[in-house]
């Protein structure tokens, strides 16, 4: 289009071009965009399903995880849960080998458990079934070696920490 409004001719010979190659192409982009409806409706309802399981799960757990928060800030610490499992628990537990369970609850080792961290551990350990199942040695053993993991894994902080603070003093001279 010129300055005066005229339409210079290869312009709308290639206007035209292109409006005769989208009609074209638009029978595909239908078949596309009906197919992108359907996988969209698709993860829309697996996302509402599960979604839907979650709620079920956070209502079952979590409205009971207020009574394990003993300072009411609304996170449970690996602290909170090692004193509930040495109180829970027919067996007596020390300290060590309930904070090593309690740890073992604590996926992401940030120090607190969420719901999903509780869910998971409840349903891959195999503690419950053992007590069902009257096997007390064999849980036993496994606070035993979860102790003994623990315990590895505070020595070996404290050995990282004592290397990096030699470091930084041999730095700081």
């Amino acid at each position: 289009i010129s300055m005066t409004g005229d339409v210079d001719r290869d312009a709308h010979e290639e206007i035209e071009e292109e409006g005769e190659e989208e009609e074209a192409s638009s029978s595909g982009d239908e078949r596309l965009d009906k197919a992108v409806d359907r996988l969209k409706y698709r993860v829309e309802s697996m996302v509402g399903r599960l979604e839907a399981q979650l709620t079920d799960v956070e209502a079952k757990i979590g409205d009971k995880l207020h009574l394990l928060d003993k300072d009411l800030d609304e996170t449970i610490s690996t602290e909170e849960m090692s004193d509930v499992i040495q109180q829970v628990l027919k067996r007596k537990l020390s300290a060590e080998e309930a904070e090593a369970i309690a740890a073992d609850m604590d996926a992401n080792k940030d120090g607190f458990l969420t719901v999903a961290e509780l869910s998971k551990w409840v349903d891959n350990n195999k503690v419950i079934k053992l007590l069902e199942e009257g096997r007390e040695g064999e849980i036993d053993k496994m606070i035993e070696r979860r102790k003994k993991k623990l315990l590895r894994a505070m020595q070996k902080a404290e050995n990282e920490d004592e290397a990096h603070d030699e470091a930084a003093s041999k730095e700081a001279k």
